[in-house]
């Protein structure tokens, strides 16, 4: 079985920058835990863009590889277990979170005022190629772009890998794994604290010296 976990980077002078390395070392750690190859693509992508790269670089890794991980880089492996040991990557694996409501309603508002009550979060997905062809993201998305600037006449906001991915799964019925809250930790600015139980913390908020301090497992 060839599987890679991979991550992308483009120079955004971001804050944070200074950790990449060290972010990158347990990305890399992980993936050999898991017997896997491990790639970081830097890009010169601004922001919005990066988010579809990510999306469309798993569809291209899917020809290469029997499985594939994507981990954003602030991203941070807690726990020794292999995330596809466990998952059934046959099928689009994220996890669906209950925040932030415009996304959601904009979701909902593309399905016509459908659709449940949660979105993706795409710091974290995997997938085959069996699971990237139920989904055709690119192929889709010309389409999807066209509903959403249909929904969103007045560009309130820029377009959204979250919103798109949703979309999709729902509208045209992706199988799709939620994979758990345990596998996609959120730490923000309102939930700082994690939970023992969780296998990745995404540290939204970047606070890294605390979690990064204590996580020093040798793989």
């Amino acid at each position: 079985m060839k599987r890679i976990i991979f991550s992308v980077w483009s120079n955004l002078g971001l804050e944070w920058e200074k950790y990449k390395d060290m972010l990158t070392e347990k990305h890399k750690d992980y993936a050999y835990f898991c017997d896997a190859d491990y790639g970081l693509y830097d890009t010169k992508l601004n922001f919005v863009d990066l988010q579809f790269y990510k999306i469309h670089l798993a569809e291209q890794l899917v020809n290469d590889y029997d499985e594939v991980l994507y981990l954003d880089l602030d991203v941070i492996p807690k726990r020794l277990k292999s995330f596809f040991d466990v998952h059934d990557l046959n099928n689009v694996c994220c996890h669906r979170t209950n925040k932030p409501d415009w996304k959601i309603n904009l979701k909902r508002y593309m399905l016509d005022g459908d659709g449940e009550q949660n979105i993706i979060n795409t710091g974290v997905f995997g997938m085959n190629k069996r699971a990237a062809d139920q989904l055709m993201f690119s192929e889709r998305y010309s389409e999807v772009e066209k509903i959403y600037y249909e929904c969103d006449i007045d560009r309130l906001y820029k377009p959204n890998n979250e919103v798109f991915l949703s979309y999709m799964i729902e509208r045209y019925n992706v199988p799709f794994n939620d994979i758990g809250i345990q596998w996609n930790y959120i730490l923000d600015q309102i939930v700082t604290q994690y939970t023992p139980a969780c296998y990745f913390l995404h540290q939204s908020n970047k606070e890294f010296d605390d979690v990064l301090s204590n996580i020093n497992h040798s793989y």
